[in-house]
């Protein structure tokens, strides 16, 4: 059964599901973008559209996990899709997903990691709710520093393309979620890694804030320490050039896009983190503050709610096979002048019961992640805004490691079967074969009550889940059972703290 809906840029033809849910795939929310040019909003039309299939996924590698088959590609990818119970019924409160992969890859089609990024049976269990999830620009078509080139300022937003065109996606749901029975006023921005990072760095970002009203940051945020800088940017840029051949801004943009994608990969690759830093925004230029956590400490998104935390296994996926020596190194690499041997030895010490190569495991998960977070809730507490803090420790039956990267998506979208990480040698679930459907009903309850009310709890939870201080440090500790505690492992997270307040210079604003 097919229901149409009018919006300002069309109508839109969408499909009913099994479930009862309508949904709306491939809806472009920006003119096809020029090469490393910031998109264009779409002119109000008449256009019908046939909503049934979602848009090509941004050039990127295929990634294992992530795809079974590789999915069409394209740098015209700037599309979102719809879940809704009713698009007559107005005024539900808006979820928009933005999906993760390191600004690398990743994707909001169907076939990415099996449709775990999609809202269907969010909706389904929560018809009061729309939900949204987005594509954008990622890895060398996302960012990437064209200042020696570009001499006239054509390209000046190239830097940052993966953030502008989430905001322009965000306006354009702004003006249009209505006609699908969204509230404008209502929405919430969601997103996991990169996904977390980018929902993390929108509230600090003056242009964004007036699309959103709360945020959930899932497995990552903003750290003062981890600001990517112009200078870095056009470090990153020379090397790109040298990989790619190319000698001037005509040679990049006659470059097919499968070979520019390729140059990326081996740009991040050489970089010795993956692709952790290649494509993230660049801090102090244009639109973007010197500092977001700053931003956050003054009180620029004090009415924003915000939810925030981080799983206790978050690279325990990668580490499984390393060598206790390579877990170290890859720990001490996050923070390679600060995390000296003693720091290290300091961090072990804290935990006698605890083997060298857990301690290790935690220093990295920490390093990277779980202090990002805290440092997160702390800025926007100190700005007076209010903050819930959680730690996810739950470990399935069966499972090889704890809780990974990635781990909860698939209970808050009540997709517990959609497993996402498996172990690449053995082709098994690492997180144990019998997903727990009361974990499933929890986290998407306290997912979609926030969505509701900027408030995780309600009766799905057995625990009242307090707002977050810096001094309390009360967080949600979700396991078999849940329970708030005063902090996590305080001993390693007062020792790891201070790395991450302090702040990398990003120069003078353009």
């Amino acid at each position: 059964m097919n229901t149409t809906v009018t919006a300002t840029t069309g109508t839109y033809i969408g499909h009913k599901l099994e479930n009862g849910v309508i949904e709306f795939l491939g809806i472009p929310y920006a003119q096809p973008p020029k090469r490393w040019q910031k998109a264009q909003p779409l002119k109000a039309s008449k256009e019908i559209f046939e909503a049934a299939e979602c848009g090509p996924a941004c050039w990127q590698e295929v990634q294992k996990e992530e795809w079974v088959t590789a999915p069409p590609m394209s740098e015209d990818c700037l599309t979102l899709n719809i879940w809704t119970a009713d698009p007559q019924k107005k005024g539900k409160p808006v979820l928009v997903w933005i999906h993760g992969g390191c600004y690398a890859t990743g994707s909001n089609r169907k076939d990415c990691y099996n449709g775990v990024y999609c809202g269907d049976q969010f909706v389904a269990e929560s018809p009061d709710i729309v939900y949204v999830n987005i594509n954008y620009r990622i890895n060398i078509f996302g960012s990437l520093d064209l200042s020696r080139f570009d001499q006239e300022g054509i390209y000046a937003d190239s830097t940052n393309l993966q953030t502008l065109d989430q905001i322009a996606a965000l306006q354009w749901i702004h003006e249009n979620i209505q006609a699908f029975g969204g509230d404008p006023q209502q929405v919430t921005i969601s997103g996991q890694s990169a996904g977390g990072m980018s929902v993390a760095s929108l509230m600090a970002i003056p242009e964004a804030r007036p699309y959103f009203q709360k945020v959930i940051c899932q497995s990552t945020a903003c750290s003062d320490a981890f600001l990517k800088t112009k200078e870095d940017a056009r470090m990153l840029a020379d090397r790109f050039y040298q990989i790619a051949g190319a000698q001037s801004l005509e040679d990049l943009l006659k470059m097919p896009a499968d070979q520019l994608c390729q140059a990326g990969q081996e740009l991040a690759k050489g970089l010795g983190t993956g692709d952790a830093g290649a494509f993230e925004q660049v801090w102090g230029q244009g639109i973007f503050p010197e500092n977001p956590c700053q931003e956050l400490r003054e009180g620029k998104a004090a009415d924003i709610p915000l939810m925030i935390g981080t799983v206790a296994g978050e690279f325990d996926t990668v580490g499984f096979y390393m060598t206790e020596e390579e877990i170290c190194q890859a720990a001490a690499g996050v923070f390679p002048q600060a995390l000296t041997p003693d720091l290290i030895e300091e961090f072990v010490s804290h935990d006698p019961k605890r083997d060298r190569k857990n301690a290790y495991q935690d220093l990295w998960n920490d390093a990277l992640l779980r202090l990002g977070a805290v440092v997160t809730a702390n800025a926007q507490t100190q700005g007076g805004g209010k903050a819930y803090l959680y730690y996810i420790s739950f470990l399935p039956q069966g499972a090889k490691i704890r809780p990974q990267h990635c781990f909860e998506i698939p209970y808050t979208n009540m997709k517990k079967d959609h497993l996402v990480y498996m172990d690449l040698q053995t082709g098994e679930p690492v997180q144990g074969n019998q997903p727990c459907g009361k974990l499933e009903k929890e986290l998407h309850g306290c997912w979609a009550n926030f969505v509701r009310n900027g408030n995780p709890n309600g009766n799905h939870i057995d625990v009242e889940w307090p707002l977050y201080t810096p001094e309390k440090r009360l967080t949600a500790v979700i396991d078999h059972a849940w329970s708030i505690e005063a902090g996590v492992r305080n001993q390693d997270t007062d020792l790891l703290l201070p790395l991450h307040l302090k702040q990398k210079t990003t120069g003078a604003k353009k």
